[in-house]
């Protein structure tokens, strides 16, 4: 339980103290934001596979987790997300109303603001309730597709006894099987396909989907495109991964399989060739849950991915046709060349640049799992094994590596997690908020920030609609500038941390062995301001 209540958990502060050292109840990790709580239950989940819980203060606190909520959301997370309510009496005793602000910050709806973004919510309004609300929260949190819901419960309820008794629940919803008919028909228009392709996001979530993709992929001759990869999809050197690139094989492509991405292309730019058959599959093929997308869907098959593969593979030929085989090789090689090259001109320049940080992080990620947030290109990071790699979410507020890196240290200490931000994220991250948590709770994460005094993809966005803009020939772009930058390194070491500043491309290596070495044989977080040249 990631927390930081409010006064109505006054009982819930209490019970755990009784449970000290008995284990019966969530084990609570003090974290002194809402937003890091939720990231860092976040980034636990994504090590241990298990629905976390956060805690947050009425209105103001829940709405402070919120942003985080937003990311979890739409990469499917579960958690349980508990938020106290203002008081219900005015007048009487049993927890009533005692403070002034228990009328100013009471809602009409206590979870109207969040229920965008939850699965499901509940306010429990009597103690008889309670064990079954909360059963069926972490239920619903955990069916198939997975995301976060809420409880919310007024003062009242807290301070009252929860009657003896056991409450019935019901096990998770699984994904449902794609039908057999549906699979004869993927598979038909797959095995008469002349260039069939894959857009994979977030089959890295299931490991042992990776190695079903992979076992498809060599045996039907498809390539597989991993736009805006949230996870390791498959492995770097996998002769089937033609890297981020979807746009320019869907041109081309008369067979498409998309595995659980919210948004495989861009209709305003390109999209897969007229006459392509289109298979979408997911847990919600549709995603019901966004109010509008219009990639278009030859097929849906409403299931995980892991039983899409395994039903397509039971249905293949067993040797795929030369020519499809050709054109993925040609796009392998097009794109190992091209990264290539681009480490190639990395390592050749003067100057500090990311490219040249996922060069040299490259070299000495064994036993380590980085959290890209947006900045850095994973294809540059490899290589890497499933499972130690993540990336933020498209709809993710920034901020979210730093904390989801400390949530996966408390789940798994056995690995480095290395967060890899921008300046901007590292400030939206509520930076001395996560120094505390990595001092207080021992987790020696690594955080790299990216710093280019400013919010650069704001930035691109001006010189893509504006080239040659006043922006872009008097360099001002208003409210993107966040120069000077802070001292980053010192803020580290106020809260135990070692702290190193990166301002020539000779530092970055001895800067990158010295942060590892603090976490991996001191035990102590660190952070490296990497001054990047723009």
């Amino acid at each position: 339980m990631f927390g930081n209540p409010g006064t109505e958990f006054a009982p819930l502060i209490d019970a755990l103290a009784r449970d000290a050292g008995r284990g019966r109840l969530p084990r609570p990790v003090t974290v002194p934001h809402e937003f890091l709580g939720v990231a860092m239950a976040h980034g636990h989940f994504l090590a241990s596979g298990r629905a976390q819980m956060t805690a947050a203060h009425a209105t103001v606190g829940a709405a402070n987790g919120l942003t985080a909520l937003i990311g979890a959301a739409r990469m499917n997370v579960p958690l349980l997300f508990f938020a106290g309510r203002t008081p219900v009496r005015e007048t009487s005793a049993g927890g009533g109303r005692d403070k002034f602000i228990h009328w100013a910050q009471e809602t009409f709806d206590p979870g109207g603001f969040a229920r965008e973004w939850l699965k499901w919510d509940y306010e429990v309004r009597a103690p008889e309730t309670a064990a079954a609300a909360v059963r069926r929260a972490l239920s619903i949190a955990l069916s198939a597709p997975r995301g976060p819901v809420a409880l919310w419960a007024p003062r009242e309820v807290l301070l009252a006894r929860v009657p003896d008794g056991p409450a019935q629940a019901a096990a998770p919803a699984r994904a449902a099987v794609p039908a057999a008919d549906d699979l004869d028909r993927a598979a038909e228009w797959l095995n008469s396909s002349r260039r069939g392709l894959i857009v994979a996001n977030r089959v890295g979530a299931d490991l042992a989907a990776v190695a079903a993709l992979a076992a498809l992929a060599e045996k039907a001759g498809l390539a597989v495109a991993a736009p805006n990869a949230q996870y390791m999809n498959l492995p770097a050197g996998h002769p089937c991964l033609i890297g981020p690139d979807a746009e320019g094989a869907l041109a081309e492509a008369d067979f498409v399989l998309v595995l659980d991405v919210d948004a495989p292309w861009c209709p305003l730019e390109r999209g897969p060739r007229r006459g392509a058959k289109v298979v979408q599959a997911a847990p919600d093929p549709l995603f019901g849950r966004i109010p509008m997308r219009g990639h278009r869907a030859d097929l849906a098959l409403a299931a995980a991915p892991l039983a899409v593969l395994e039903g397509l593979l039971a249905r293949v030929r067993d040797s795929a046709p030369r020519s499809r085989r050709d054109w993925v090789a040609a796009r392998r090689r097009a794109f190992a060349r091209a990264l290539a090259a681009r480490r190639e001109k990395a390592l050749a320049s003067r100057a500090l640049t990311e490219d040249l940080v996922a060069v040299r992080l490259s070299e000495r990620l064994e036993g380590a799992v980085v959290f890209n947030e947006l900045n850095l290109n994973g294809e540059l990071l490899a290589p890497f094994e499933p499972g130690g790699y993540f990336r933020s979410g498209s709809a993710s507020g920034l901020g979210w590596g730093f904390g989801a890196a400390l949530g996966h240290a408390l789940a798994r200490p056995d690995r480095t997690a290395i967060a890899v931000v921008g300046d901007g994220s590292y400030y939206l991250s509520n930076p001395a908020a996560a120094h505390w948590a990595a001092r207080a709770h021992g987790l020696p994460v690594v955080v790299v920030v990216l710093n280019n005094g400013g919010m650069a993809s704001l930035r691109d966005s001006v010189d893509r609609f504006f080239p040659g803009g006043a922006a872009a020939k008097s360099g001002r772009y208003a409210l993107t500038d966040l120069r000077p930058s802070g001292d980053f390194a010192a803020l580290a070491e106020a809260f135990g941390g070692k702290g190193l500043t990166v301002r020539r491309p000779a530092e970055l290596g001895p800067a990158l062995d010295a942060a590892l070495a603090s976490a991996r044989l001191e035990g102590r977080h660190a952070l490296i301001d990497v001054r990047l040249d723009v």
